[in-house]
């Protein structure tokens, strides 16, 4: 226990675990499968035990303030951070199962893994109201829940003088919020230009939310029978679906879960090759479904009244009924672009991709012991040497900031592109 961590030091816990494996091949009835080299069985049950917060971070704080009493500079003490006296351990509680399974006399290795992960009483900083004077607390905010299947194969394709060897892993990775407190949901903040998403109990990590798309009103008449966002709306302007059926678009009725960050499946495939003295490796890595939502994107596009540099393909925006563009691009007009610059479905993209991380070939010189020098290498390289995708921004390979609640999974809010490098070089092993 740490004692630092917790307002109350009668905080503590207990974090069993344990762990068994069985190798079903070292059994008398296995030897008469040869092909099956190695199988083993494996499971194990743990809980661990986080307080990763800080000392004293549950502790109400105290700080210097100043201030004026019959015109006199008076030192004093106020409070300068909110304190949770119930603030206890977040407690992950996992479960896995596996195997291990070797074939042909270990040509073939297959590895796989099932595991069920529970976190209980996740530790967030959950927004408090204003009037305290602070803007959150360390709260232990809900349950949730992860589970999923990894797969990893590793074969040796070609032995003698051509060597090649492969290895992927494949991930197939779920999540689901079981339960928040009050109000049941966490928003990343209050407006609606930047609160990409909603952690809300039966959803998924980091799920989109806004509204959905409907195009432009295309003329006097669309406008006159569609639903209205104020005084925002004009002819030309950018139309959102009315989901409560009111006859006006709102901020708190008409946005709903719009995307889903989380891929079916992600991969990695290493290929390694050999040949006398040539060697090539090639690394690739993707993910299948997901999506992105792509703040960069939308920033540079709508803000028609704003100080922003918009993109090129603004042009293409609506001039009028008779000239209406591309459908996607609003008017210019003051004081009308701030339900564009709201988050919804228009920027969430497909992420699905492909790249290939690494390619590398190389020559190796045996310097059959000339000098101190042993062996001489020399190669080249490309990281990064392509990328197959349908999103339009940048980087598909946006990073997971997990359970943060001010970030998020799968947002591009500019996300910095991943350079393709070209190496040359040479690498020299001694004696």
């Amino acid at each position: 226990m740490d004692q630092f961590s917790f307002a109350r030091p009668e905080i503590e816990d207990i974090f069993p675990s344990v762990s068994a494996g069985w190798v079903v091949s070292d059994e008398g009835f296995m030897q008469a499968i040869p092909k099956i080299s190695l199988l083993k069985l494996r499971a194990s049950y743990g809980v661990t035990g986080n307080n990763f917060f800080g000392n004293f971070v549950s502790m109400a704080g105290l700080g210097e303030f100043n201030y004026i009493l019959n015109g006199v500079l008076v030192p004093g003490l106020t409070i300068n951070a909110l304190g949770n006296p119930d603030l206890a351990w977040e407690r992950n509680k996992q479960f896995n199962v596996g195997l291990d399974l070797g074939l042909f006399n270990d040509r073939v290795m297959l590895t796989y893994d099932y595991y069920n992960k529970i976190t209980d009483g996740l530790i967030q900083d959950r927004p408090v109201p204003r009037a305290s004077g602070f803007a959150t607390i360390k709260y232990n905010v809900g349950v949730f829940k992860f589970w999923g299947h990894e797969i990893g194969i590793n074969t040796k394709n070609l032995t003698g003088p051509l060597t090649w060897n492969s290895t992927l892993n494949v991930s197939f990775d779920r999540n689901i919020i079981k339960s928040l407190v009050d109000p049941g949901f966490i928003r990343r903040n209050n407006t609606v230009t930047s609160d990409y998403y909603r952690q809300q109990a039966g959803h998924r990590l980091g799920e989109f939310y806004g509204f959905v798309f409907e195009g432009l009103y295309k003329d006097q008449e669309d406008f006159a029978n569609s639903a209205k966002y104020g005084s925002a709306s004009d002819v030309g302007t950018i139309k959102m679906r009315d989901l409560n059926k009111d006859g006006k678009i709102d901020d708190v009725n008409d946005r709903t879960f719009i995307g889903d960050p989380t891929p079916d499946f992600s991969f990695g495939f290493i290929n390694d090759f050999k040949y006398k003295n040539f060697d090539l490796s090639m690394t690739m890595s993707g993910a299948v479904g997901g999506e992105i939502l792509n703040a960069a994107k939308w920033a540079y596009s709508t803000n028609m009244d704003g100080s922003r540099l918009p993109l090129a393909a603004v042009a293409d925006r609506w001039r009028s009924p008779e000239n209406p563009g591309s459908g996607v691009y609003p008017r210019t007009k003051t004081g009308t672009t701030a339900i564009g610059r709201s988050v919804n479905t228009q920027w969430v993209e497909n992420g699905t991709y492909l790249t290939l991380k690494n390619i590398s070939l190389g020559y190796t010189v045996d310097m059959k012991g000339k000098l101190a020098l042993q062996k001489l290498r020399l190669y080249a390289s490309v990281q990064q040497a392509f990328v197959l995708t349908k999103y339009t921004g940048m980087n598909p390979e946006i990073s997971f900031d997990g359970l943060d609640a001010t970030r998020g999974i799968g947002i591009d809010e500019n996300a910095y592109p991943i350079p393709r490098t070209f190496s040359l070089g040479v690498s020299m092993t001694f004696k």
